[in-house]
């Protein structure tokens, strides 16, 4: 499915998002770079939506049984009703 090549890509993007956050505005502070330093901000809420992307694609990934995915696979299947799809079930012994 392609909502879940985009949940994929808006997760490696987060990745990246996250390491720009942390390396930028370092560097800014280092060099005295006023305008590096304000990234930080604006960096943090791309990532929050490239985050929040993710997840959606794969809450989707689950009211679609789309078993392409390893996670939905495994902890999902069609007889369950959509709002219990991708909860944790606890085993008892």
């Amino acid at each position: 499915m392609l909502i879940t090549e985009l949940g994929y890509f808006a997760l490696l993007a987060a990745l990246i998002l996250a390491i720009l956050q942390v390396v930028l505005p370092t560097i800014g502070v280092m060099r005295d770079h006023v305008a590096w330093q304000r990234l930080a901000p604006s960096l943090a809420w791309a990532q929050f939506a490239a985050m929040i992307t993710s997840f959606g694609a794969l809450m989707a990934g689950f009211h679609f049984n789309d078993f392409s995915l390893v996670y939905v696979s495994q902890h999902s299947n069609t007889l369950l009703p959509w709002y219990y799809r991708g909860q944790h079930r606890i085993r008892r012994k």
